[in-house]
């Protein structure tokens, strides 16, 4: 691995951050390594983080895709409209060739919780091939980063893909009239492959608050609020008085 790939792998790798400390994190690369090209570096940040580019023309796009894409930004919204500190973005692309057209998505969720030292981020790439008006091959993938920084530096990643599956909408209704609106092939389709990535993200968040479960009393039992003052205990200030208290009764038996 090259020394420009290595730096920039290790730049995506951050956990989410402010644009304060995006440039101060740049600012450091370019001093231990000052080939390092910090536009090419943004640029592939702007790309994972579903920063809006030129590229990104909706007029360019087809019907069947913007079809999608306002369908899961319509799920999106909705969902974490009540989120506190929470940022989500979606783009698309499509390429057709040979006469067979594939599309590709991706999301990008942010949260930055300052006063709790904490931030986390959610990529999903997903890629649709299209078999036809009503059926496609669907797969994806989801990184997950998140960290805590309250007097210590804990991350968590963690990456689940999913294989390839067939959808199609056979058993749906479809060219009807619902909720007074008509459905074609290809709003259906769409519908269906929705549906389908978020019963997918949903089960990958289940597994992880099952996780999160199992420890949650752990971690509090060492990160407990103390009752009186309602403030978290200060493991740093406790250490040091036990090691000052040592020392003083090894000099008391000296």
């Amino acid at each position: 691995m090259d020394k420009n790939t290595f730096v920039k792998k290790l730049f995506l790798s951050l956990p989410p951050m402010d644009q304060h400390d995006l440039e101060v994190s740049l600012d450091r690369l370019e001093t231990l390594h000052p080939h390092v090209n910090k536009d090419v570096l943004l640029a592939a940040h702007d790309v994972r983080a579903c920063v809006n580019t030129s590229n990104d023309n909706d007029a360019a796009k087809s019907s069947q895709l913007m079809s999608l894409l306002r369908r899961l930004q319509e799920k999106r919204d909705k969902f974490y409209a009540s989120k506190q500190n929470v940022e989500h973005r979606l783009i698309g692309s499509e390429t057709s060739k040979d006469g067979t057209k594939s599309m590709h998505l991706q999301t990008y969720l942010c949260q930055l919780d300052a006063p709790n030292a904490r931030s986390g981020s959610w990529v999903a790439s997903w890629q649709i091939l299209v078999v036809s008006e009503r059926e496609c091959q669907l797969s994806g993938s989801v990184e997950i980063h998140s960290r805590y920084a309250e007097q210590t530096n804990v991350h968590m990643q963690a990456t689940r893909t999913f294989p390839e599956q067939s959808l199609n909408t056979e058993q749906q209704t479809v060219n009807s009239k619902v909720a007074d609106e008509q459905i074609s092939h290809e709003k259906q389709l769409a519908v269906t492959i929705v549906d389908a990535i978020w019963d997918m993200e949903e089960e990958l968040f289940a597994d992880l608050q099952r996780m999160f479960d199992k420890v949650d009393d752990s971690l509090k039992r060492i990160r407990r609020i103390l009752p009186i003052t309602k403030t978290k205990f200060k493991w740093d200030s406790a250490t040091s008085k036990h090691v000052k208290l040592l020392n003083e009764s090894g000099s008391l038996h000296k």
